[in-house]
């Protein structure tokens, strides 16, 4: 029994999903094609220069150490720092890993906006160059991190696919390894990327005609359990990586949540004598990761768990306290999870702790415009959820359609993990569901278009949906509400 609403009738693409059926004429396609990639060229060149030589964090600058040692840990993946090991040959510095991620975030944005224009849409593939030099994306790609190496690599794979599936043409073998290459490294480059790559790989490799809804879903999963392990034996191995205890941070980020909300001090091991006072004192869901790691006000739980405990008996106690506690770890997960959507939070959150930097009043009213709704994780998700809601997310009746789905279904499932894996709150963790929400709008605007016409109750509910997240983001902001910070 299909549950899903049939697209067909509504789909303005649909009506011919193997072909293209606009009259292009070859040499107008030609000219747009040639203006599409001089225009991505020069907006290339205006980032690269713009945030020359290249932001560095204090993540970033550990990978480059190691990158100059050759000697590699797993704390983060070492994909990025073997690979920049080998841009070292063309020079040192943050340079070309710079170019290395901008080359690829462009060629994806190009290669989608010309597959747009080539089938018709000459706006929206003007539309979606320019979504490439949106604001946020703008600023973030110029930083040397994870997160921008997963997007670039990631947008860029998906963009080479795409632009043959959107004219209902079959990728060649070659197009199909270079995209698997480029998925492959956004899988690697973040711990977690695990949960984005699945659909991705699916729509290189697999006419995304031939996968339903559930065997999408089962698949996705399925592929996505698989990963874990795979990605940890390729660090490992392939990389030499050696091991640093990196699930340490959530094990223990975890353990000290469940106490707090439980009460139950029994979870933590006793070699530990930490007191109700020293869990309340912290335990920050904004920022209990800084807190409780190395140089945070409270590493000393960290080491002295270090010192007594093995991983093994690390990962029993982490087990254990979930099991024991499950609606106390819940409410923890969940205050995480909404202090990463920067949802119903205060202004300037990350004040209420004593590991931020103390702030001046305007400061705290300047992050209203920093942070407003488009820079917001959650009003992407919601908007993500709405298009799923309208039947987008799950349907392949279409080129455009099974697009949407892959970018949806990706973005989507790569920011809900953090419900179960996130550790830390900043909007950069997001950055890949926003760009392929956003994405996967665009591809799929004119059927939007449509449905809102129609005002059918799955919009309306979107619009209430939205218009309440925005609500109550903007009220817990100006009162001031700090219930989900402690």
């Amino acid at each position: 029994m299909n549950v899903l609403p049939d697209l067909r009738a509504s789909d303005p693409w649909s009506k011919n999903t193997q072909s293209v059926s606009f009259p292009v004429l070859e040499s107008a396609t030609g000219k747009r094609s040639f203006s599409i990639a001089a225009t991505a060229l020069l907006l290339f060149a205006i980032n690269f220069a713009l945030h020359w030589p290249g932001e560095l964090t204090p993540d970033s600058t550990w990978q480059y150490e190691q990158a100059i040692s050759g000697h590699f840990n797993d704390w983060h993946p070492p994909i990025m720092a073997y690979t920049w090991s080998l841009l070292r040959y063309i020079a040192d510095g943050p340079q070309p890993m710079l170019a290395f991620q901008l080359i690829f975030h462009w060629l994806g944005f190009a290669m989608l906006a010309d597959g747009l224009s080539r089938t018709g849409r000459t706006k929206a593939g003007w539309l979606m160059l320019a979504t490439g030099a949106f604001p946020l994306f703008f600023y973030f790609n110029g930083y040397i991190t994870k997160d921008v190496g997963l997007v670039s690599a990631s947008i860029a794979g998906f963009g080479l696919i795409f632009w043959y599936r959107i004219q209902g043409r079959r990728p060649p073998p070659a197009i199909v390894i270079a995209a698997l290459v480029l998925i492959a490294y956004g899988a690697l480059v973040r711990h977690n990327a695990v949960f984005a790559f699945a659909p991705l790989l699916l729509y290189a490799v697999v006419d995304p005609a031939r996968i339903g809804a559930r065997r999408l879903i089962i698949l996705v999963c399925v592929l996505s359990i698989v990963a874990i392990p795979v990605s940890s034996i390729v660090n490992r191995h392939l990389f030499r990586a050696t091991p640093s205890g990196a699930i340490l941070s959530l094990q223990l980020i975890d353990v000290v949540g469940i106490a707090r909300h439980s009460g139950d001090l029994s979870v933590l091991p006793s070699v530990l004598h930490l007191s109700t006072s020293d869990v309340e004192h912290c335990y920050r869901p904004y920022d209990t990761m800084d807190r409780l790691l190395e140089f945070g006000p409270c590493k000393f739980i960290s080491e002295r768990l270090v010192a007594s405990t093995s991983a093994a008996e690390r990962t029993t106690m982490w087990l254990v306290a979930i099991i024991s506690h499950p609606v106390a770890y819940a409410q923890h997960r969940l205050k995480i999870f909404n202090s990463m959507m920067y949802f119903f939070v205060p202004a300037k959150h990350c004040r209420f702790s004593d590991s931020c930097m103390k702030l001046s009043p305007q400061e705290i009213r300047l992050d209203y415009i920093k942070r407003n709704i488009l820079v917001w994780p959650a009003s992407w998700i919601v908007l993500g959820v709405c298009m799923v809601a309208a039947g987008l997310g799950l349907s392949s009746a279409s080129a455009p359609l099974s697009a949407c789905r892959t970018l949806l279904v990706s973005g989507l499932g790569y920011s809900f993990a953090y419900l179960i894996v996130g550790v830390a709150a900043d909007v950069r963790y997001h950055y890949w569901s926003i760009v392929a929400i956003l994405t996967a709008f665009i591809v799929a605007f004119p059927l939007l278009v449509s449905r809102v016409r129609t005002m059918d109750r799955t919009v309306m509910v979107c619009f209430v949906l939205l218009t309440l997240t925005w609500g109550a983001g903007f009220f817990a902001r100006l009162a001031d509400i700090q219930v989900l910070m402690f």
